[in-house]
């Protein structure tokens, strides 16, 4: 009696809620992943539909004989066949109602299983996310794990606006698992994810990949990365690092090619040209003068006196790359010749706290905000340590970090008249038939137009007489400077002695740019010694971009 007097009286909305809630079948309605598609239209990450295999095991009346049938069909090498057989025996032996057997199977294979009509063995359609074009783009893109997330790239930034909102429905059934009637009945709608168009063009950059690997394989360079940017707007044209990886089969990273793990293998994911901060050397010392011109603290005319060194402390002296003395020399020579000691004698000059702010100004020490996740701000140091041995140390290039993306895109304020812009990746979001216009953007007016230009002409003569002229291509004016950094050891205990950074970032055509590149290669002096510079390394690998993109774009030659 008590017992029915709790039923039906104490606690009947408890018992009743339970009862309704077994009767209650939620069916979820997965949203489909947007596309990201390239700046012609066409697809660089979609989904096909595969098929997903899964096993009922309690249904499964001879798992041995099942695992092998199985693995025959699922394994491609005969020589993992029994290790197969292994893994399928224990998931096929249990009592449960689901074991997934192998997601994403191509339709023979499904057709294989299927005709074999094993009972508790299941397939299913099975959404797979593919990338058409390998390995290219893989660092812009990222990729999607097993979870269906994306991770790095613009698959992890979009995440949230590419994955979409699942839907659901919601029936009340009876016992027999019918619909019931008058019973609670709903239905949500799925929420397919948003298109993505970039503003990454497949042509180019595939000649940059092209590139980019040919001076891997001539310097023995350990990595490099390279940007294409649009100087006007901060649109990336091109972005690419190697090594670099396949996002369809993106756990290869961790196999070596004797089919060993290596843990460290994620670290291939990371967008080197967003998040691998080093000591940019040379390549800095256009930011240098740019500073003192539009500081005032120098004049376009101005002379330098390089006596062959320069004492920054009573412990510290800067000296020339090549050791030499040059005497008298104006701003455009000391940029041509790369030279140490002018650069800090500039630097000082313009003053501690003025550089610092034209530093600061040109981007570095602050994330661009370009929409690829993961990105790193460099190291400028806080400005109350900026004495005269941090800026003069870096007029040069040494005693910060920057990444290759914040150079481009200082750089790029000198070729577009003094605008530091926010570089970008996605310039369309596409969604529920509505236009998401994502428009470039001006982050100030860093420089005047006019010391923007005055650089602009240093930069052309490095490329027409100096250092740059391996970048040098006949008919065209580019304007250029490279970089040779060094790089700090890990203990912090000074600098390698036999590993450097080699760059190079130019624009052309010089007076009206249609495109601005960034090389950079780290390299091992002891197993390739001539290949130190970035004159050596990176120039003629902007050269050959250089060439493919004034091909590309239709530029004609001048005065030929």
């Amino acid at each position: 009696m008590v017992t029915l007097i709790d039923l039906q009286i104490l606690n009947h909305e408890t018992y009743a809620a339970r009862a309704k809630a077994q009767r209650l079948r939620r069916h979820v309605l997965p949203a489909r992943r947007g596309e990201i598609l390239a700046s012609d239209g066409l697809p660089v990450a979609q989904n096909i539909t595969l098929n997903l295999v899964y096993a009922i095991p309690v249904d499964i009346q001879e798992p041995q004989q099942v695992a092998h049938q199985l693995a025959e069909i699922l394994v491609d090498d005969p020589q993992q066949l029994e290790q197969e057989v292994e893994l399928l025996v224990p998931l096929l032996s249990t009592d449960s109602t689901y074991a997934l057997i192998r997601q994403w199977v191509d339709d023979d294979k499904a057709k294989l299983i299927r005709d074999l009509r094993i009972k508790g063995i299941v397939i299913s359609p099975n959404e797979k996310r593919y990338y058409p074009e390998g390995s290219l783009l893989s660092h812009v893109l990222g990729y999607v794990n097993r979870d269906g997330d994306g991770q790095y790239g613009l698959e992890g930034y979009y995440n949230t606006l590419l994955k979409g909102k699942d839907g659901y429905i919601l029936r009340e059934q009876d016992n027999s698992n019918r619909a019931m009637p008058i019973g609670e009945n709903e239905e949500v709608p799925a929420i397919d994810g948003a298109n993505l168009i970039i503003t990454i063009d497949r042509s180019v950059q595939k000649i940059v990949e092209e590139e980019l690997k040919w001076g891997m394989n001539r310097t023995k360079a350990a990595d490099g990365s390279a940007i294409v940017m649009d100087p006007w707007t901060g649109a990336i044209i091109a972005m690419a690092n190697y090594p670099d990886f396949d996002p369809n089969h993106y756990n290869q990273v961790f196999w070596d090619e004797e089919g060993n793990y290596q843990e460290e293998g994620y670290w291939v994911f990371n967008n080197s040209a967003t998040s691998w901060p080093y000591e940019p050397g040379s390549v800095f010392k256009v930011v240098s003068i740019a500073a003192a011109l539009d500081s005032g603290a120098l004049g376009i005319n101005d002379m330098i006196n390089d006596p062959g060194f320069f004492d920054l402390s009573s412990s510290i002296t800067i000296r020339n790359w090549d050791q030499q003395a040059q005497g008298l020399l104006s701003l455009s020579r000391c940029l041509e010749l790369s030279n140490n000691v002018c650069l800090a004698q500039v630097a000082l000059r313009t003053g501690s706290d003025n550089f610092y702010r034209y530093v600061e100004g040109f981007g570095f020490g602050s994330l661009t905000g370009v929409d690829l996740g993961s990105e790193l701000r460099g190291n400028i140091q806080a400005h109350k340590r900026w004495n005269d041995i941090q800026t003069g140390s870096a007029s040069f290039g040494q005693a910060i970090t920057v990444t290759p993306l914040q150079m481009i895109t200082a750089t790029a304020a000198i070729a577009n008249g003094g605008r530091l812009v926010r570089p970008y990746v996605v310039q369309e979001i596409l969604q529920d038939a509505q236009v998401v216009q994502q428009e470039p953007k001006i982050i100030k007016q860093v420089i005047s137009k006019q010391v923007s230009e005055q650089v602009a002409d240093m930069m052309v003569n490095v490329v027409n007489r100096s250092e740059g002229v391996p970048a040098k291509v006949q008919g065209y004016q580019i304007a250029g400077k490279t970089g040779t950094g060094q790089v700090a050891k890990k203990d912090g205990a000074g600098y390698e002695s036999q590993i450097v950074t080699a760059s190079f970032v130019g624009f052309a055509p010089a007076d009206a740019p249609k495109f601005i590149v960034f090389i950079k290669y780290n390299l091992t002096t002891e197993t390739h010694p001539d290949m130190r510079w970035g004159s050596q390394a990176a120039a003629p690998v902007f050269k050959r971009i250089a060439e493919n993109l004034f091909k590309y774009y239709q530029i004609p030659p001048v005065g030929i």
